[in-house]
């Protein structure tokens, strides 16, 4: 069981520090990812804002990519998308923003390949590359205020429909395919 001797506050950021002397607290991108001794320290940050990394976009003749953004509780999220090549440089794309109402909005993401979206709590935003242009791939990161998440989907014809949760940030990714009949 945690004991937590010092939680302290900056922003939206919340720093917890403490020890636990058994193996039940869950840890991920850890200094040390198992226990050194029968008691260890610990030093979490828990953070309303953040970044999701979503490993795969594509965009060109017969392929169009469908990013989704989900809100959580409370408030709405003000979200920044940055599409990437495939060296991790920002992408233009042309993209179609369609909120909770339906209603969707042309972007020109030219040179920056960014686009600032609000999500509403419990709602949805989705932005869908137009298939137009030369054939592109890449990655999406989306940095975010409040609690949001996300998935991207991509269309490749004649293959289908393949989608990718948000990920950690990687140097690089293999995606099987499959071709369905």
């Amino acid at each position: 069981m945690p004991q937590v001797f010092h939680v302290a506050a900056s922003g939206t950021k919340i720093l917890v520090a403490g020890n636990i002397s058994s193996g039940s607290l869950a840890v991920l991108n850890a200094l040390q990812p198992r226990r050194g001794g029968s008691r260890d320290a610990f030093l979490t940050q828990i953070s309303d804002a953040g970044t999701l990394y979503l490993a795969q976009f594509g965009n060109g003749p017969g392929t169009v990519s469908d990013l989704l953004l989900t809100g959580s509780e409370g408030s709405a999220s003000m979200a920044t998308v940055t599409y990437r090549d495939d060296d991790g440089n920002p992408s233009p794309v042309n993209v179609v923003v369609t909120g909770n109402d339906g209603v969707s909005v042309a972007h020109t993401l030219a040179g920056e390949g960014v686009v600032a979206v609000e999500v509403p709590p419990l709602g949805l935003v989705r932005i869908t590359t137009d298939g137009a242009g030369d054939l592109i791939s890449g990655s999406v990161t989306v940095d975010f205020d409040n609690p949001i998440g996300g998935l991207i989907r991509f269309t490749l014809d004649p293959f289908g429909t393949a989608g990718v949760l948000d990920s950690p940030l990687m140097r690089g990714i293999l995606t099987p395919v499959r071709k369905q009949c």
